[in-house]
């Protein structure tokens, strides 16, 4: 029977938060950790990189691992009786080390590393109840998303290793592209930019919202 044999799992995170100025000014922080590593049976490293040729390293075995972390935090001002501002920053990194070995199929250096970094999302939001019935609100939030591609070994992989597909063996090995090259690995990104803005009316016996939301998304 083969399995999957877990190596490490972890999850360690903290919260921190409290008064900067009483009444006035807040703050919240929340660092954490996670992911876990583990073999992937019957698949194993290659005795004989950079060459045409797989020899699976038994003493070798594979590793596939997640790895992510995130350190958010918040600041909420009253600014006056009857306004609120917050602004919040969510920052996180992900990292798939490597990609696609854990299908077993795919030798350690023919996969690549996908590092999701940035993940950025800040957003600054107003609230205003400027009276018993009428609420004003308004926000803008922007979203950075980095995705970062790169070989899973540098020491098993060359820029002109090629990728081989052995059919017999269902299993490819070499390197994660068709065609290596100094620019098949590389960097891309994508920026958001959301705002929005409220204004609701609620009486006794009814409710009335009107509003307005923007999206703007810049991609490669």
């Amino acid at each position: 029977t083969t399995y999957n044999e877990q190596k490490i799992i972890w999850d360690t995170g903290v919260g921190i938060g409290g008064p900067i100025k009483k009444d006035k000014l807040w703050f919240f922080i929340t660092p954490r950790s996670w992911g876990n590593q583990y073999y992937i049976a019957g698949n194993y490293y290659n005795q004989t990189p950079h060459t045409l040729f797989y020899t699976p390293d038994t003493s070798r075995p594979a590793l596939y691992s997640r790895n992510q972390t995130d350190f958010s935090g918040r600041l909420t001002w009253q600014a006056a009786a009857e306004h609120k501002v917050t602004l919040t920053s969510l920052n996180g990194y992900q990292c798939f080390c490597p990609f696609a070995v854990e299908g077993g199929t795919v030798s350690p250096e023919g996969a690549a590393v996908y590092l999701y970094d940035p993940q950025r999302l800040v957003t600054g939001t107003w609230t205003h109840p400027a009276s018993s019935k009428l609420l004003l609100e308004a926000a803008v939030a922007w979203r950075s998303e980095g995705v970062v591609s790169e070989p899973a070994h540098d020491d098993l992989t060359a820029t002109n290793d090629i990728s081989v597909l052995e059919t017999s063996l269902n299993r490819r090995y070499g390197s994660h592209f068709n065609n290596i090259g100094p620019t098949d690995y590389g960097v891309t990104a994508s920026q958001h930019w959301l705002t929005r803005a409220s204004a609701s009316y609620v009486t006794g016996s009814h409710a009335f919202k009107l509003g307005i939301t923007t999206l703007s998304v810049n991609e490669p």
